[in-house]
Order: structure tokens, then sequence, then C-alpha cells
């Protein structure tokens, strides 16, 4: 007869569900769920501490970094970019740990905001030109508020980190364009010296804890699960 099934042999396929090719489908659902709350948690945050400001920690010569609209399409453009791991991902795991490492890294600079606003004094803008239109319009919507951690910065260095690891050459892409877009935060006046520098240690701890958070997530939840399947005689025959 053939002995019991050892309970954690059950949970064992999870990890080549990870290693799996992801449902496109599902991961659209997954980031549009997940970005819809976090943006509504950022800009609730932004209103709630607009005026709140108790440091401005902008650089003797960081005045002088001209005021550059043109910067504002390459801004911009992470939005959009933040929809690529949904189909150039190859594994669950892949998807799953950019998107862990993007909630992490909102909710920790979401919690900086409340806990030491910051803002940024803007200067004054008239919407002369296309980019600078532009720029003045996406200023009505996302106040001066919220900038340490620069989370736009944050994003595009995890977006890199994310799409970087399939090969030497989208790395050295990939981190090009996050290194564009965080200077483009400071050509746009959206953030200090300090901010940029902040998104980037976010960004690194972020993704480094990711897989550490999704690896006890799997004990606290499949493991588990394996063994009351097995108490139940449904894994184990004698």
């Amino acid at each position: 007869m053939p002995g019991p099934v050892h309970y954690l042999s059950a949970a064992r396929p999870v990890s080549g569900f990870w290693d799996g090719l992801p449902s496109r489908l599902g991961c659209a659902a997954i980031w549009l769920v997940q970005t819809g709350i976090l943006s509504a948690i950022y800009l609730r945050v932004n209103a709630v501490t607009a005026g709140h400001s108790v440091a401005t920690p902008l650089l003797p010569l960081e005045s002088r970094i001209p005021l550059v609209a043109a910067a504002f399409p390459v801004y911009v453009s992470l939005y959009f970019e933040l929809t690529l791991p949904i189909f150039l991902l190859s594994t669950w795991r892949a998807f799953v740990r950019m998107q862990t490492a993007c909630l992490l890294a909102c909710l920790v600079a979401c919690l900086i905001y409340v806990l030491f606003p910051m803002s940024y004094p803007r200067p004054q803008l008239a919407a002369h030109g296309v980019a600078q239109g532009w720029l003045v319009a996406y200023w009505e919507v996302d106040g001066a508020a919220c900038t340490f951690p620069s989370l736009h910065v944050t994003l595009a260095w995890l977006l890199a980190f994310s799409l970087g690891a399939r090969s030497r050459r989208s790395r050295m892409a990939c981190w090009l364009n996050a290194l564009s877009i965080s200077v483009s935060t400071l050509l746009l006046k959206q953030h200090y010296l300090v901010d940029v520098a902040g998104g980037i240690v976010l960004a690194v701890a972020s993704w480094r804890a990711a897989p550490g958070l999704i690896a006890w997530c799997e004990r606290r939840w499949t493991w588990p699960a394996a063994r009351s399947v097995g108490h139940d005689g449904a894994s184990c025959r004698n």
C-alpha cells in the first residue's frame, strides 16, 4: 500500500504557477484595481497635506535649474509605461513582484507624506505653448504637496528594475529611461533633488523587500491550506 503523501507536497505546484506565463487579462485586472486604489489614496493625501509643509529642502544651487516645460512629455510618459509589465513580463512571479513593490512603495510614501508633508514652491506659469499648457493643467490636478520621496521617481526605477531584468540591452534602455524621468521631475519643478534621491532609495528598498513579502504570503496562506487538505484525507491515502 502506498505511504502517506507529505502534507506539504500539495503546495509545491504553486511554484510552477508563479513561473508560468501570466494571463494578460488577469494582469490587466490586477493592475487596474491596484492603480485605481493607490491613485485615490495619493490624491486624497495630496489634498489633505496641501499647505501644511514642514520644510523646503531647496539646495543652494538647485534654484539655478531652469524650468523646462518641454520635459513634460518625458515626465508624463511614465503613466503609459507603467502598463508595460502587463504585456512584457513573462511570469506571474515577475508581475507580482513588480506590483508588490509598487504597493509597498506607494503606501510607505503616502505615510511619509502624511507624517512629514513638504511642498514645492512652484513658480507662476502662464499657459503659453502646448507643453506649457499641459504642465499648467497638470499642476491644477496634482498639487504642490507630496514631494519627499518622489513617487514618480520611485515608480520609474521600479519599472526599470522589473523590465530591465529581461536582458542586458533592456536593462540599459530602462535605466536610461528612468534617469530621464528623474531629471524631468527637476526640470518641471515637481521635486527637489533630495526627493529624487529619496525616490531611488525607496525603489531599491521596495524592490528588495517584495520577494520576502511574497514568500511570507505563500507560507501564510498556501502551506496551512495544504495541511488542512491533508488532515481532511484528500491528500493522504493509506
